[in-house]
Order: structure tokens, then C-alpha cells, then sequence
């Protein structure tokens, strides 16, 4: 490696790709799982199960917290 000075957030960028190059194969296999199920989760899954009815019904926080706490507090 060279005696360049890195800056920091280069060390550490170095320091997680070193890590993840001298990884077994199984774990490699293992961190590909992971970010899948991420990008599957918060990728595809927010934006059709989780739509923006509070905020496209209400205008400000606090007519929001009040709907919330009403629904929860009447069943």
C-alpha cells in the first residue's frame, strides 16, 4: 500500500472493503441476502403497503397525532 495521507472516510471505506474481500464465501453469500431482503423490504414493500394516507389526508402534524391517537384510543 502506498504512504499516502488518506483522509479518514478513506480509511474506513478501505478498512470495510479489506474486510469484506477477506470474508469466507458464505458470508459474502450471507451480506448478499441481507441487502436484498432490504432492498426488497424498503424498496417494493414500503410504497405498496405503506401508502402516504396521513399525509395526503391531513396538512399538519399535529391534526395527524390527534387522528392517530383518536383511532387507537376508540377501539
Amino acid at each position: 500500500m502506498r504512504d499516502i495521507k488518506k483522509s479518514p472516510i478513506n480509511k474506513i471505506l478501505h478498512l470495510y472493503l479489506d474486510g469484506f474481500r477477506n470474508m469466507p464465501r458464505w458470508a459474502k453469500l450471507l451480506w448478499l441476502i441481507i441487502l436484498f431482503k432490504l432492498l426488497f423490504m424498503f424498496g417494493i414493500m414500503q410504497p405498496i403497503f405503506f401508502n402516504k394516507t396521513l399525509s395526503n389526508k391531513y396538512q399538519t402534524n399535529q391534526e395527524r397525532v390527534e387522528h392517530v391517537i383518536s383511532d387507537w384510543t376508540s377501539h
